[in-house]
């Protein structure tokens, strides 16, 4: 994206009649070309996602996005091959690439999230206990597998254990 934005540059600060068009044309050129890779390796996942979001005929987050990249790539390919055509002068690959940036950095920070939670939840579960005390009619205490308590069971819980069952404190 970086290199893309150097080659857009010089359209952006130059001040009309500064940039030759056959300059401007081959730093349009520069940036399709580095847009290609872009393209197919970093758009390619959220591409085929839309399109299978779209043969479902299910609209996802994915949809917007790959149509937004699409237009923006298609554009911009149509200014470089055809330029002063049906669409200006502007190309837009500079853009396309910031917003792939962004958006595979945003989607790389939730995965990290989402496979810190999970983490997070399996050491939870690895600590719950697999036993429990039972009390029976006589305040007796027994030790049983968590799948043997039943609805209306009393257990005792010592102070600092977990509890591994849902219930009533008393």
């Amino acid at each position: 994206a970086m290199q893309v934005m150097m080659l857009a540059t010089p359209s952006y600060v130059a001040h009309e009649g500064d940039l030759a068009l056959d300059l401007r044309q081959l730093l349009n050129w520069g940036q399709w070309l580095m847009s290609l890779p872009v393209m197919v390796f970093s758009a390619g996942p959220l591409l085929r996602t839309a399109l299978t979001a779209v043969r479902l005929r299910h609209v996802s987050m994915e949809v917007p996005a790959a149509l937004g990249v699409l237009v923006m790539f298609g554009v911009s390919s149509a200014v470089t091959f055809h330029p002063g055509g049906v669409f200006g002068s502007e190309v837009y690959f500079d853009s396309l690439t910031m917003f792939l940036s962004f958006l595979l950095t945003a989607r790389w920070l939730e995965m990290r999230s989402r496979h810190q939670s999970a983490r997070v939840m399996e050491g939870l579960l690895q600590e719950r206990p697999q036993t429990a005390w039972l009390l029976d009619e006589d305040d007796q205490v027994r030790e049983v597998a968590l799948e043997q308590v039943r609805v209306g069971d009393r257990i005792r819980v010592p102070m600092g254990m977990c509890i591994g069952v849902d219930g009533l404190v008393l």
